[in-house]
């Protein structure tokens, strides 16, 4: 009679032990799942740009790396903002590739903040990035060997269109460097992309010149190539 008795405790003791098995099976089971579930195919979104500033017209590339469980093939969004940079409006899209890495190509007229996301659940923002765009200034003398004390005309435009702006004509100092200002005009409305400006300048003696415009808070300033003349 005692051994039916033990025999059933060991075998009540095997089941229940046997119970606590499965049931720790079932708590790892579902732990993993658990952990599976928050884990998300992108967790974080990397971001570049280079150059971080060009000339109106030129380009720059936005490019990053996107980090995960599966960062690769994800439709992703960029977003840009112009000043004062307060809403981003949806852009192109693009898929990141098999190494999670993705670009773009833009080329902005204006100072441009750019923000890449994730379309993904749930979906993730990159940080921020800011394109600094100088105004192009491109420019035209009527007479590079002018004679001593001739006029000269400069006359060119400034993209994009500034109207009103002041335009600042300088000669590079031979003992420092630095450019001067010896004459100034204002730019005149030459439709929505650009705006021209003609000046006639005495030239007195040889030296580099240049056009310079000051930014605004769409633009940062502009500079033309150096102008040398050559007074004979």
């Amino acid at each position: 009679m005692s051994g039916a008795v033990e025999a059933r405790s060991t075998t009540v003791a095997r089941v229940v032990a046997a119970s606590a098995g499965v049931a720790v099976l079932v708590a790892a089971l579902a732990s993993d799942a658990g952990a599976q579930r928050k884990r998300p195919p992108v967790r974080r979104v990397g971001i570049q740009i280079q150059p971080q500033a060009i000339v109106a017209g030129q380009t720059a590339t936005v490019f990053g790396r996107l980090q995960g469980t599966a960062p690769g093939g994800k439709s992703l969004i960029l977003q840009s903002a112009l000043y004062p940079f307060q809403t981003f409006t949806p852009g192109p899209q693009t898929n990141s590739g098999r190494q999670a890495r993705y670009h773009y190509r833009v080329s902005p007229r204006v100072n441009t903040r750019y923000q890449v996301v994730s379309r993904t659940q749930p979906p993730v923002a990159s940080g921020i990035v800011a394109l600094t765009v100088a105004q192009r200034v491109d420019v035209n003398v009527s007479d590079s060997t002018p004679r001593k004390r001739h006029n000269v005309y400069f006359s060119g435009s400034v993209t994009p269109a500034n109207p009103g702006a002041t335009v600042y004509i300088q000669r590079q100092s031979v003992n420092t460097k630095r450019f001067r200002t010896v004459s100034r005009t204002v730019l005149v409305d030459a439709g929505p992309d650009h705006s021209d400006f003609r000046k006639k300048v005495r030239i007195t003696r040889s030296a580099i010149y240049a056009v310079r415009v000051r930014g605004t808070t769409l633009n940062a300033q502009g500079f033309s190539p150096p102008l040398p003349l050559r007074v004979h």
